[in-house]
């Protein structure tokens, strides 16, 4: 440890030694306020991505600064802990949809369903006695491309658009200002000159948006929220519930960029989770949870609405287990048409997060086994095309995904690098799930920090001193093969494909005994020979210890074409923004670093429209050469 980290860490020490910590907060007052809360707990808000406040990043700064994340805490349910390392059992899927008990005995795809509400209402109330039964032991438990004359949003898939903070057309910057209020439209032409706003529904949120380009629509997410349970519909004579966020959807048309008309708007129940657009529809997702006083009589306060209607329990998929208390509502908007929803359907669960490939979704949520001895994931997969929704498998298998780029579809295959336990594994499933091939026992002690697939072949890194680079084999499903693995000092927390035969791993740096880092990491891996991985340059951004790229992979700006590598980073002064080049002669090229100003309630982001960079960081918007990297204007929402 540094001495200037010492010091910090001695004077929080000796300014704490007099506080005096009040009744309420002693920790026998705190548990039984814990205990009052439990459900409440279960249903907190998760903050989406791009939402990081200057205090959380300012954390990570300090903590990235003084050690490595070589440890890093899961946020897990009350009973959770680690896989028993002295499990040995090669049973990679631990249970399929063909054996679920809950539902033995339909056929096919009418399985997964439930049959009517009574069979949904079992499953909340066997998730509200374990519960209960978790409050007692509370204690001792966590609290848990662009390509052409502009640039596009970084998303996941190819071919599956995301919604973001900011966009452009070409010649317009759409911007979400601070607060979520509204989304301005900005002409770049000449001067930078805002001449409208769409304003966000009274009482909400605008979350992101898109911009669809050929429909001239952009089409915002937005959100609201109520403190009460549910409210008594006095024309239906039912309960309504209020208790958790509703997701909206509006769409404005466009083309007269000066004076944007409506053109529709759709709803349902829930936090907004996530959405993608493929195949000309919107597919949108949201978390639902069961209000806690929750009425038998009354399905409207444990049955999700979409855009007015009560979800039918034929359109609800439930679980392998017995229990649930959230689900994840998902429905399909067709953008020619948006004023009504095409399709839904909601998966009964307790949270998790999705994939979205170019023909289906893959919902995946951790689950622990009881006492905490092994951790599994329960992987949903649905079908979508042209708005309509499918169900297809679901399948549970050892060990936990670190994200959504560690799980791939390609060729009808689903290609999965997961860590389990103390060690890593590859699984190959296919169309229904059903295991192909395997490699387990990859990279003991150490956890999956990133990874990438490229038709064939995956490439994922492996963390705890050093950081290996494994490439594999998965052209035959059902005998894929490591080819190879380079160790090198560091880590890289993000991985992107940078032309021909070059990956691109942004990360951090530390120090020969592997325990503290010195700064972020950039580096090109040469992957012509997948055999024979090599490290051909790299970067190191001295004292600074974060990017925003670690987990909003949005934030990255990456364009071979125009041989730009942009992203916003934090260290000991303020957040700055980073361009770079790189060529195989001179390696890495900082041609920017610039001072990033603004509030921090929304992430930073770089759009390039031909010859000039924008940064964008909430309402303040500023514009730089690509040729001379120096500020030409700015722009104050």
């Amino acid at each position: 440890m540094e001495k200037r980290e010492q010091d910090l860490l001695y004077k929080i020490e000796v300014g704490s030694e007099n506080i005096v910590v009040p009744d309420s907060l002693k920790p026998e007052n705190m548990k039984k306020k814990l205990e009052q809360c439990a459900w409440e707990e279960r249903r907190r808000k998760r903050r989406r991505q791009w939402k990081f406040v200057g205090a959380a990043a300012a954390c990570i700064v300090l903590v990235a600064g003084i050690t490595v994340y070589q440890n890093r805490t899961r946020m897990v349910k009350s009973d959770s802990a680690v896989i028993n390392s002295a499990d040995s059992s090669d049973g990679v899927v631990a249970k399929s949809v063909e054996k679920c008990s809950v539902n033995k005995g339909n056929q096919e795809n009418q399985k997964y369903y439930a049959k009517s509400y009574k069979e949904i209402r079992k499953y909340i109330e066997a998730s509200e006695k374990e519960e209960t039964a978790k409050g007692s032991t509370k204690e001792q438990q966590s609290c848990a491309d662009a390509t052409g004359d502009y640039s596009n949003t970084n998303v996941r898939q190819e071919g599956v658009d995301e919604a973001d903070v900011a966009k452009t057309d070409g010649r317009y910057l759409y911007v979400l200002e601070d607060g979520g209020d509204y989304v301005s439209i900005v002409d770049t032409k000449t001067n930078m000159k805002k001449i409208s706003e769409i304003k966000a529904p009274k009482d909400e949120t605008i979350e992101e948006f898109y911009l669809t380009e050929k429909n001239k629509k952009v089409v915002m997410i937005c959100s609201n929220s109520s403190d009460d349970d549910y409210v008594e519909d006095v024309t239906k004579s039912s309960l309504i519930s209020k208790q958790t966020e509703g997701t909206r959807v509006v769409t404005y048309d466009v083309q007269d960029k000066k004076h944007p008309k409506k053109a529709g708007e759709v709803s349902q129940n829930g936090e907004y989770e996530l959405s993608r657009i493929s195949d000309g529809y919107l597919y949108i997702f949201s978390n639902y949870w069961v209000a806690e006083k929750w009425k038998k009589k009354h399905p409207s306060t444990y049955i999700p609405y979409v855009d007015g209607d009560l979800m039918k329990a034929k359109d609800i998929y439930l679980p392998e287990g017995t229990k649930g208390c959230m689900y994840e509502i998902v429905s399909s908007i067709n953008l020619k048409q948006p004023d009504k929803i095409a399709d839904s359907k909601a998966i009964f669960s307790e949270g998790g997060d999705a994939y979205v490939s170019n023909k289906n979704i893959y919902y995946y949520e951790e689950e622990w086994t009881g006492n905490g001895k092994q951790e599994k994931t329960l992987l949903r997969k649905l079908s979508y095309k042209k708005g309509k929704l499918a169900v297809v498998a679901q399948k549970t298998f050892k060990g936990y995904l670190n994200d959504s780029f560690s799980i791939d579809e390609y060729d009808g295959y689903l290609r999965m690098v997961v860590t389990r336990g103390k060690t890593n594994a590859v699984y190959v499933l296919d169309q229904k799930l059903k295991l192909t091939g395997k490699i387990t026992n990859l990279a003991k002690d150490e956890r999956v920090y990133s990874a990438r697939f490229l038709g064939d072949t995956g490439y994922f890194v492996t963390y705890k001193e050093t950081d290996p680079l494994f490439s594999v084999d998965l052209s035959n499903p059902k005998n894929p093969k490591i080819l190879g693995r380079l160790k090198i000092p560091g880590f890289s927390n993000y991985l992107h494909f940078y032309g021909e035969d070059k990956l691109l791993g942004i990360g951090m740096n530390v120090d020969k005994k592997g325990d503290v880092t010195d700064g972020v990491k950039l580096s090109i891996f040469d992957i012509s020979d997948k055999k024979n991985v090599k490290e051909e340059h790299k970067y190191t951004l001295k004292d600074v210890y974060s990017t925003d790229v670690e987990w909003d992979y949005k934030a990255a700006l990456i364009d071979v074409g125009k041989n730009i590598i942009g992203f916003p980073a934090g260290g000991e002064n303020r957040q700055m923004y980073y361009l770079f080049s790189y060529t195989e002669e001179k390696g890495f090229q900082c041609n920017m670093k610039e001072k990033i100003y603004g509030s921090d309630a929304l992430s930073t982001r770089g759009i390039y429209i031909k010859d000039r960079l924008y940064v964008i960081h909430g309402n303040v918007l500023k514009a730089y050469s690509l040729k001379t990297y120096k500020k030409v204007d700015d722009c104050l929402l």
